[in-house]
C-alpha cells in the first residue's frame, strides 16, 4: 500500500516569554487545549512537538484538562520535546527511542502502509540571526547548535532499518539568512520544501527588523514528496487564540512513484531482503512510565523481529 501521512511540526511556546502576553499561566493552558484540538480536527497522524510545557506545573500531559484526547499516545522529554500520534493509525516500535534534551527520535509502525516510519521532533537551540544578517558574525557564533545537529544526523542512522524518515523542527534558523544547519540535512540526504518561505515565527526584538521569521521546518527523507497544509485559523501567527509565537507547519508526507523499471528492480530486491515480523501488542490500560527522563504513554506497541 501507498504510504502517506500528515504530520504537524509546531513549537507550542508554552515554555517561553511569549506566555506573558496572554496574561496567565490558566488561560495559556486553556489556549494550549483550544490549538490541540484544532490540529486535530485536520486528522493529523504525529506532531513533533517543541517547548510542550507551561510554567506552573512542567508538563501539559499529565493534567485533567490534558491537550490529548484518548486517540492520542505520547513520549516527551523533560525539556518540552514531544512525539505525539493518533493511535488509530500509528503504533510505537518498542526500544526505539533515542534522545537528549533538545530532541526526540522514536520508530512507528504506519497501520496503512505496513511501513516503518522514523519521525524525530527537534530544537535547535537559537543565537544571533541578526549578526548573520548584519554581518557582524562572531567567531563560533553557531558551533554548539553545529555539533548537535552533526549528533543527531549520526543518531538518526542508529537501530531498526526504517522505510521513511521525517524530521519535524524549530531550527531557530531563516536559511536566506543563515542556511548552514539546512546544508547539514540536505548533505546528509534530506530535503525540505524550498518554495515555502512562509513566516512560522513572529517575535519584536528592540533594534531588530527580523519579526516575522520562517524559523519551522519538515526535514524528510529523499524517497518522500511533500504538500503543504494551511493551518487552523485559529493558530495563525499573532492570532489571540494561538498561545505559541509560532505557527504549526503541516505537511501530507507521501512516498514518491516509482517508474516500472524501478518498480521490477524493487520486486526482485524485496524478495532477498528480510522483512520484520510486527507483532502488535495492546494494553488494557495505557502503560505509563519515566525512563532516563523520558515519559511514554502508550497504548499499544510494536514490537519487530
Amino acid at each position: 500500500m501507498t504510504f502517506n501521512l500528515k504530520l504537524a511540526t509546531y513549537n507550542t511556546g508554552t515554555n517561553s516569554d511569549y506566555t506573558m502576553i496572554h496574561n496567565s499561566n490558566q488561560r495559556t493552558s486553556q489556549m494550549g487545549k483550544t490549538a490541540f484540538e484544532a490540529l486535530s480536527n485536520q486528522n493529523i497522524d504525529v506532531f513533533c512537538m517543541q517547548e510542550a510545557f507551561t510554567y506552573d506545573s512542567g508538563d501539559v500531559f499529565h493534567k485533567s484538562d490534558s491537550w490529548l484526547s484518548n486517540d492520542h499516545d505520547y513520549i516527551h522529554n523533560t525539556k518540552g520535546i514531544a512525539l505525539v500520534w493518533n493511535k488509530n493509525k500509528m503504533t510505537y516500535v518498542s526500544g526505539s527511542v533515542i534522545r537528549n534534551q533538545n530532541y526526540l527520535v522514536a520508530d512507528f509502525y504506519n497501520q496503512q502502509s505496513q511501513k516503518i516510519v522514523r519521525i524525530a521532533s527537534l530544537h535547535i537551540p537559537g543565537y544571533s540571526l541578526e549578526s548573520y544578517q548584519n554581518q557582524k558574525v562572531e567567531k563560533d557564533n553557531t558551533s554548539e547548535q553545529a555539533k548537535l545537529v552533526d549528533e543527531f544526523l549520526t543518531n538518526l542512522k542508529i537501530g531498526n532499518k526504517v522505510d521513511h524518515t521525517i524530521i519535524g523542527s524549530d531550527t531557530n534558523s531563516i536559511p536566506t539568512i543563515y542556511d548552514g544547519f539546512h546544508k547539514q540535512f540536505t548533505n546528509s540526504g534530506y530535503s525540505y520544501d524550498t518554495t515555502d518561505t512562509e513566516p512560522t515565527n513572529f517575535h519584536e526584538i528592540p533594534g531588530s527588523d527580523l519579526k516575522e521569521r520562517q524559523l519551522d521546518f519538515i526535514f524528510k527523507s529523499g524517497n518522500l514528496s511533500s504538500e503543504r497544509i494551511s493551518e487552523p485559523e485559529e493558530l495563525t501567527l499573532k492570532n489571540d487564540t494561538n498561545p505559541s509565537d509560532h505557527i504549526p507547519v503541516i505537511q501530507k508526507l507521501t512516498a514518491k512513484e516509482t517508474g516500472f523499471f524501478v518498480k521490477i528492480l524493487q520486486f526482485f530486491l524485496n524478495l532477498f531482503r528480510t522483512q520484520p515480523t510486527v507483532a502488535i501488542e495492546t494494553f488494557d490500560q495505557s502503560k505509563q512510565l519515566t525512563d532516563n527522563r523520558t515519559v511514554y504513554h502508550i497504548s499499544e506497541e510494536a514490537n519487530l523481529s
